[in-house]
């Protein structure tokens, strides 16, 4: 007989590969806090819209770069 059903009982440990999940099928509910980490980002992947207002500080961004007033 088929197997008709699988569970997570089934499923050993380490076997899920990334070809065996469907396309957008990890969301952020699926993703732990501090899993993401930066080499995980494309280059450009963050815009201002995913950035929380005041979430920048001055402390965060290099000597070199020159904040404006405002």
């Amino acid at each position: 007989m088929a197997l008709s059903k699988i569970t997570t009982k089934g499923i050993l440990d380490g076997t899920i590969a990334t070809a065996d999940l469907a396309d957008n099928a990890v969301n952020s509910a699926k993703i732990g806090a501090d899993v993401i980490v930066a080499e995980d980002l494309a280059n450009n992947a963050i815009t201002t819209a995913e950035i929380t207002d005041g979430a920048i500080t001055a402390a965060k961004i290099n000597s070199g770069v020159a904040l404006g007033s405002g």
